[in-house]
């Protein structure tokens, strides 16, 4: 019978150690992703209120008005109004892309068809696709080829992400 001699032992742990990082590696890799997807899953707490904020914007009779002058004549409107309106549909995108990068992580939430259509109807307005023109560039290229594709639908039905 033959024994193991002290270097046949030393490769033999060599092998153990390495067996034993590679799990550890993998184990944090797991704890990282889980640790991040609770981190995004914790921001869609403030998702919601940041959306109903931009829509109680629309309740001030100023803001709603701007608005509507916004859908048709955002060409005519003078440059502070064009700010005000870029700066609304603004933070109604960046909701929207953080709504975008959740669903693409696996986070389901239910009010997708309605932004994605609200969307689409702010795009379907000369003033939403100029105000996009202008303000595109502030976004993610993912998110903006989505948004590309929303403005670009003929019908409701003729984009998703």
């Amino acid at each position: 019978m033959e024994s193991f001699t002290l270097e046949q032992a030393y490769y033999i742990g060599e092998l153990i150690a390495a067996v034993v990082v590679i799990v550890s590696l993998i184990y944090l890799a797991l704890q990282v992703r889980a640790s991040n997807q609770v981190s995004l899953i914790d921001s869609l707490a403030t998702f919601s209120p940041r959306y109903d904020r931009c829509l109680e914007l629309l309740t001030i009779p100023e803001n709603a008005k701007l608005f509507l002058d916004a859908a048709d004549n955002y060409e005519n409107l003078n440059e502070e109004k064009k700010l005000r309106y870029r700066s609304f549909f603004a933070q109604l995108l960046n909701v929207f892309e953080d709504f975008y990068m959740m669903s693409q992580i696996g986070v389901q939430m239910g009010e997708a068809e309605g932004r994605r259509l609200l969307i689409h109807n702010i795009l379907r307005t000369p003033g939403g696709r100029a105000a996009w023109k202008d303000i595109r560039l502030e976004n993610e290229a993912s998110f903006r080829q989505v948004i590309d594709a929303i403005a670009e639908a003929k019908g409701e039905k003729d984009f998703s992400w």
